[in-house]
């Protein structure tokens, strides 16, 4: 199977282990994928970012890390994956930056004040 630049190779297997699934996926944010027969997405270099559907290591550019401690008035089983997806849209809008260039490495419980 080959793949057109900007997608990697995936294989993704079944229950049944007879049975695998082979198909491109877009290249995530992060990575680039060049055109190739099996070819697996790389990660770009430390100290850069790319976007999704990036197809050359030219494709990284410098990037700049902020790191930032939030608390926030809810409980971690109520912060699941959709306040999550909510709380990094609402970052990214205030930072003028795109969803995908924003994450969260990390959620504890703190104690009441």
């Amino acid at each position: 199977m080959r793949c057109i630049a900007g997608y990697s190779f995936s294989r993704v297997s079944f229950s049944n282990a007879t049975l695998a699934e082979q198909n491109c996926q877009f290249c995530e944010a992060g990575s680039y994928c060049i055109a190739g027969v099996q070819q697996l997405a790389q990660l770009c270099p430390s100290a850069t970012f790319s976007d999704p559907g990036s197809a050359s290591s030219m494709d990284c550019y410098e990037s700049n890390l902020v790191v930032s401690s939030v608390m926030l008035p809810i409980s971690t089983s109520n912060f699941n994956q959709e306040a999550k997806d909510l709380f990094l849209t609402a970052i990214a809008s205030s930072a003028g930056t795109f969803k995908y260039r924003v994450g969260i490495t990390g959620v504890t419980q703190s104690g009441r004040r």
